[in-house]
């Protein structure tokens, strides 16, 4: 499990130009995060109609959403990641 110390979340809020990933769980969406050095943020959408649940983001820019209770917003803190992201 990715520590969530290295991760803020904020519902309600959503960010621009996310690139959609093709992942099932919020773990795998962090780790597509992670592993891309440019990514700060990510919204996570689970009930996507279209299956589109993880979007990874360069830009730390949110607005609000316009329906509340469908996305939430994570953003990256990479120097926590530094300390170690697994909880054992």
């Amino acid at each position: 499990m990715f520590n969530s110390e290295c991760w803020t979340n904020i519902s309600d809020v959503h960010g621009y130009g996310g690139i959609s990933q093709n992942v099932e769980t919020l773990e795998q969406c962090q780790a597509a995060c992670i592993s891309d050095s440019e990514c700060v943020a990510i919204d996570w959408e689970p009930e996507n109609p279209e299956d589109k649940l993880c979007w990874l983001l360069t830009s730390i820019e949110i607005g609000n959403t316009t329906e509340t209770g469908v996305i939430t917003h994570y953003r990256l803190n990479r120097l926590c990641l530094s300390k170690s992201y697994f909880h054992f």
